[in-house]
């Protein structure tokens, strides 16, 4: 396991080699170089997890919501994306930008099935929390509570953006 790990940290010293030295030159000292290498590693790995074990079901879940069409229109673009990527290029995030529809139903799988779906916190002062069509009054020390994605959470629209 430790060879294998070792193997792993090797890879990421290598690709993230520039990144490290910008810090480095930016922030002289504060984080020895070794650490930020292996919090890159556990941030890499779990947002992975997170990705394939928590959101990528709920991704499944909405394409398979959004019909035949949605399926047809993200085939040809993804597609036509990708054989253009492919003529002497390779497929990088860049590709990936040039996919709007893809990136909406993604970014409107987050809005109907956000990571973080509620949020809590504690009013220090009196104040008034609003949203686009509702105002709520809070006194200092009451306990709030907010669903993350608010009522526009009714529907799903994967070509929303």
């Amino acid at each position: 396991m430790r060879r294998d790990y070792a193997k792993l940290t090797a890879y990421f010293a290598d690709i993230t080699a520039a990144t490290l030295d910008d810090y480095e030159k930016a922030q002289q000292g504060t984080i020895p170089r070794d650490e930020l290498l292996h919090n890159l590693v556990f941030l890499t790995i779990f947002n992975a997890y997170a990705g394939f074990k928590i959101f990528l079901p709920h991704l499944v879940k909405w394409l398979a919501h959004g019909g035949v069409e949605l399926h047809a229109r993200l085939a040809d673009e993804v597609r036509a994306t990708i054989l253009e990527a492919l003529n002497g290029k390779a497929i990088t995030l860049a590709t990936v930008e040039k996919m709007p529809l893809v990136k909406s139903v993604v970014w409107e799988a987050l809005h109907m099935n956000p990571s973080v779906e509620f949020q809590y916190g504690r009013a220090r002062c009196d104040m008034v929390v609003e949203s686009h069509d509702a105002a709520h009054g809070e006194e200092g020390r009451d306990a709030i509570w907010v669903p993350a994605a608010g009522d526009a959470r009714r529907a799903s629209v994967p070509a929303r953006r």
